[in-house]
Formats: C-alpha cells, structure tokens, sequence
C-alpha cells in the first residue's frame, strides 16, 4: 500500500519505496489509496466530539477520499484473484468524488444531527494549537504538510479503480458518516 499520487512525487518516502519494489523484480500491485475517510474517527475525532468542529489549515482546497473498508475490499480481490491481471499494475483508490472540509463538516451536520463547523486556522494558529493539545511536535508538522500544501496542488484526481476491482461502487462519505455515527458522536 502507498498513497494517491507517489509516482509523481519524489519528496515522499513512499515514491521511493515504490521504486525500489519496481526494480526489485518481486511480483506486485501498488494500491494508492486517497485521503482516509477515517482520519475523522482518529486523528480529528476529538475536535468532531468534543468541539463540534473540523480544525485544519486545509482553506477550499478539495481532497479525493477513500473509505478504508474500500481498501480493504480491493486488497482482498486482488489477493484472491489467479488469473495475473493486477501484477505490475498500480491502483489509485477514491470515492467517486473530492469534497473540502466545509462540504464534509456540511454532511457531518445533516448525519450526526448536530453543527459541525469547519475553522482553517492560520498555520501558527493550528500549530500552536495542536501543540497546546498535546500532539507531538513532528505528528502537527506532518499534519500541516497534509493539509496546508493542497491548497496549492492540482485537485487529486477520483479513478473508478474500486467499482472495477471489486464489482461495486466505492462508500461515499455520507455513508462513512452514517455507518460511524455513534463513534462520531462520542457513543
């Protein structure tokens, strides 16, 4: 597994990683997955339980999302699958469509039936922050690194690698929302 977009970037580790496993000759299928759906019930569920809101310095900037279930769903059919078709092949996996953080703070809203607001902080704001809330000095760089630098990218593109793989459309994040319900409401 990498992350959408390796190929083209060679300041992640997982362009290299990629590179090294191509050469090696070892049988493989790069599956790139997009920006988890599930980080909003990890890495930002606190600020989504407790402060009812989405607190990142990502502006407008929209993201290609991926339901990690989905990931899990194409690993599987790869694995199972003998006919040899997905060796050498590279998967970049989304949903079938990008949002910003107000659009999903927006379908938060309507699904956990509570306000949940959408703040882009500065990038001193968010840092300092992050910090005052007791993440590591390293996990809030890399957090603005994934969520300040879209803003200034081309929108990462949606593929519809998980309907064809799988037989099914990819989860959509309404859905993330309302499977996760209870977890995204503190339950």
């Amino acid at each position: 597994m990498s992350v959408q977009g390796a190929e083209n970037n060679h300041f992640i580790p997982h362009h290299k990683t990629e590179q090294l496993l191509m050469a090696s000759g070892v049988p493989y299928t790069l599956l790139r997955p997009a920006y988890f759906m599930q980080n909003l019930t990890t890495t930002l569920r606190t600020d989504v339980v407790e402060r009812h809101r989405i607190f990142l310095p990502a502006g407008k900037a929209r993201f290609a999302l991926i339901d990690v279930r989905d990931i899990g769903d194409v690993a599987a059919a790869v694995f199972t699958d003998e006919s040899g078709r997905h060796h050498g092949q590279a998967y970049a996996l989304t949903a079938q469509y990008r949002l910003n953080f107000r659009q999903m703070a927006d379908q938060l809203t309507a699904g956990l039936g509570r306000p949940i607001t959408y703040v882009s902080p500065s990038l001193w704001r968010f840092y300092r922050t992050k910090r005052r809330e007791g993440l590591a000095h390293g996990f809030v760089l890399i957090m603005l690194l994934l969520h300040y630098l879209p803003r200034f990218s081309a929108e990462p593109p949606v593929t519809d690698a998980v309907a064809r793989i799988t037989g099914r459309p990819p989860r959509e994040f309404a859905q993330f929302v309302a499977d996760n319900r209870a977890h995204l409401l503190g339950e």
